[in-house]
């Protein structure tokens, strides 16, 4: 038997609290807390005070609502969404009969393309970036999504990578003992036979022959010297290839990848 006349107020803090209790990301949490609590909040100035007032056309008539005060229609589906799963909690907890939402259709977000940045906005983000070896670290995987088009999460997931860039070589004027080290995060062999690394800019290419990259090993690619305790990889030119801030426009892909 359901007691429909728990407060909405009071439902909404045994959801937050049930979210908590297992062990819900903090983002969930926020989510949770963000969305039903200003739902609970616009119902109770028209007197509805508990669950048992809630009606189907209440939930209409604040969905309706967020439409007329021109919010944007992504987080209109967001709150869609949070109020479905505070509704079937409230009916697992028996504070209501039926989930109102059911068989009601989901609003669904939109997919369209982000916003892109101009030229202005990606300079001023990599000059955030400091000079030396630790602005060159956090350039290097800026300049690879800014690259690549890589999405963030695609970047996490790459195996093989660029480890670190030894770019101001003590060779005088050709500076040949500059390098790139590559490094296979993965538990298993990768062949990088046909892999590019680009240094900088184009033309300066490297193709790797057919070598197999052990889990956990680090290969150095030098400008024009052959090492083979670091797998013996060499660009062959006869001048510095790096940029002297550290890495700019530095990536490694497979053949045909752009």
């Amino acid at each position: 038997m359901a007691t429909p006349y728990v407060r909405i107020h009071e439902a909404v803090q045994g959801f937050l609290v049930d979210r908590q209790s297992l062990g819900r990301a903090e983002a969930t949490i926020r989510f949770c807390r963000t969305h039903p609590i200003p739902f609970a909040d616009s119902l109770s100035d028209p007197g509805t005070k508990s669950l048992g007032d809630l009606s189907r056309c209440g939930l209409r008539g604040f969905l309706a609502h967020l439409r007329r005060q021109d919010i944007a229609h992504n987080t209109v589906a967001a709150y869609d969404r949070a109020i479905r799963v505070f509704l079937r909690f409230c009916v697992l907890e028996r504070y209501m009969e039926r989930d109102l939402m059911k068989g009601r259709p989901r609003i669904k977000q939109s997919r369209g393309f982000p916003e892109t940045w101009d030229d202005d906005e990606i300079t001023a983000l990599l000059d955030t970036c400091k000079d030396g070896a630790t602005g060159a670290h956090d350039r290097a995987p800026l300049l690879l999504l800014l690259d690549t088009g890589l999405r963030a999460g695609e970047l996490v997931g790459l195996k093989v990578i660029i480890k670190s860039i030894y770019y101001d070589g003590q060779v005088p004027r050709v500076e040949s003992d500059e390098y790139a080290e590559i490094s296979n995060t993965s538990d298993a062999p990768i062949n990088i036979g046909g892999w590019r690394l680009n240094a900088s800019d184009p033309g300066q290419d490297f193709i790797f022959p057919s070598f197999d990259l052990q889990p956990g090993q680090t290969c150095r690619e030098y400008t024009n010297e052959v090492r083979p305790e670091h797998c013996g990889f060499s660009f062959g030119i006869g001048r510095a290839v790096w940029n002297k801030k550290g890495i700019a426009g530095t990536c490694m892909m497979r053949v045909g990848q752009r």
